[in-house]
């Protein structure tokens, strides 16, 4: 059990030092959001705001566009927006999903590994790592979507393609993940009830 509590004690402030991390990491994309927003909106030079909008990134591969192929500024910084957005979204969620660790690893650092908030929020965690492996999987395509029609569309008007299509597979391994912690929030659940039942004898 003393192996147990400081284990729990020591991935507790891991875990601290993440949810700090990822607030200053939210913190940075809703400054950038907002200077991209401030550009659009108030039509600023593109220059003010960042540079090497002619560069596409499309997975391990960067393009650099000639003049007269790279995409405005505008539609690269409205991409960047969209993305920056989604990232918002998923580190929202991994954020929740923090929290649930830390009211998991709480009760551990007492030596009570079956009190009622760890399945219950077992099962939240589970819920998250979804909602997380379903957002991530989203943005990626989209980034791919917005990145492949910058690289490809003058591509494709110069008549050097016919048809091109975007073979995207969903990674699915979240799931996994998933149905470990539901799994594990049956078993500490019944463990739960062992020891209420432990409790009411004594």
């Amino acid at each position: 059990m003393e192996q147990l509590m400081k284990t729990a004690k020591a991935l507790r402030g891991l875990f601290k030092v993440l949810s700090v991390i990822l607030k200053i990491a939210m913190v940075a994309c809703m400054v950038g959001l907002a200077i991209i927003a401030a550009g659009l909106l108030f039509d600023l030079d593109p220059d003010m705001i960042g540079e090497g909008y002619e560069n596409i990134s499309l997975g391990v591969l960067e393009f650099s566009l000639a003049d007269g192929y790279a995409p405005a500024p505008q539609t690269v910084l409205s991409q960047l927006a969209v993305e920056i957005v989604g990232a918002l979204v998923v580190a929202f969620v991994c954020g929740k999903a923090i929290a649930c660790v830390l009211e998991i690893l709480d009760p551990m650092t007492e030596g009570k590994p079956f009190t009622n908030v760890i399945s219950a929020n077992l099962k939240k965690l589970a819920v998250y790592i979804i909602v997380m492996g379903v957002g991530v999987n989203l943005i990626q395509l989209a980034e791919t979507v917005m990145s492949s029609g910058h690289l490809l569309r003058p591509l494709l008007e110069g008549g050097a393609f016919t048809r091109v299509t975007i073979q995207y597979g969903f990674d699915l391994s979240f799931l996994v993940t998933a149905s470990v912690l539901f799994l594990l929030s049956y078993i500490f659940r019944y463990g739960e009830e062992l020891q209420q039942l432990s409790d009411e004898t004594l």
